[in-house]
């Protein structure tokens, strides 16, 4: 008994490994370093220009966090207004 319906086709049977020529394991590898790089500046801001001190071995890249850090618009406190405090 034959059908006339052509064979279902599931997309996880007919997966390749490589997307574009380019293969999806080295696409995770690259997107995981740069999330790592993105960590790695926070930390580093937050450990060193975020308190006010120089980066030891490397005082340009301070200057340069401190420069974007100042070039972002901050919301600041309106008269009147009362600030909430979540923790102590």
């Amino acid at each position: 008994m034959a059908s006339d319906r052509p064979p279902v086709t599931r997309w996880f049977l007919t997966f390749s490994p490589y997307l574009g020529g380019l293969h999806v394991v080295t696409l995770i590898v690259l997107m995981m370093l740069g999330i790592l790089l993105v960590a790695g500046v926070v930390v580093v801001y937050v450990a060193f220009p975020h308190r006010g001190e120089d980066i030891p071995g490397a005082p340009w890249l301070g200057d340069a966090m401190n420069r974007a850090a100042d070039a972002v618009p901050v919301l600041e406190e309106e008269p009147g207004e009362q600030a909430y405090r979540v923790f102590g």
